[in-house]
This record gives C-alpha cells, structure tokens and sequence, in this order.
C-alpha cells in the first residue's frame, strides 16, 4: 500500500519504486482471469521453448537461474540496508561473474561435451 500511495502522489523513492508501483496499478485494473490467462500462456510457452531449445543452451542458460538466488538475497539486502548502492552493484556484478563460474557449474559438460551426457 506505501508504495501505491507514494507512486500515485508522484513521490517516489528510487526509479524501482515508479515501476513497481505503475505494475501493481496495471495488475489490479486486470480480471482475474485474464491475469491466470496470462500466467497459463506463459508458462506454455516456457515450456515449449525449453522442449525445442537445444541441450547445449538450455545447459549453459540453467546457471543463470542457479544463481538468480543469490541475486535475490542481494536484492533483498539491498532493501534492509535502506537502498545501499554498494550492495546494488554486488548484485548486479552476479550477472557478470555466471559465465566466468559457468564452467564450474556445469562441470565436465561444458569441458568434453559427448553424446552420452547430452541425451536428455
């Protein structure tokens, strides 16, 4: 509720908040049924695209979504220390460090890739 009050009166903390708040306007305006349409439609497509994509890619986007917590916990701690741009950046740097981590997540996948640790 602050921040829909605060969005609506033009009072807005961070550029996050004017976003946030615009969303949570536009999600509230909707029927509920076109909002579970929606998130049905998404989820279909999700999935059809990870049945088609190739495994070599799905392989290499999987880290990314390993280390989308540890991008949340930032986030998170982003907010408790009253919007701290150090720990922002820290965050940010996440995304930077997955494809220099990445070979160590996939492990022995990503070094001599065959045909028997590619089949799904």
């Amino acid at each position: 509720p602050f921040v829909l009050a605060r969005s609506q009166q033009g009072k807005a903390r961070s550029l996050y908040e004017v976003g946030l708040g615009d969303m949570i306007c536009v999600w509230c305006d909707y029927p509920t049924v076109a909002l579970w349409a929606d998130f049905l439609c998404r989820v279909l497509v999700t999935a059809y695209l990870l049945l088609i994509l190739p495994t070599g890619i799905v392989d290499f986007g999987s880290q990314y979504v390993i280390f989308l917590g540890f991008q949340w916990l930032l986030l998170l701690l982003f907010f408790a220390t009253d919007l701290n741009n150090v720990i922002l950046m820290l965050g940010a740097a996440v995304w930077i460090l997955v494809p220099m981590l990445g070979q160590w997540v996939l492990g022995d996948r990503a070094v001599k890739p065959n045909v028997w640790l590619r089949a799904p």
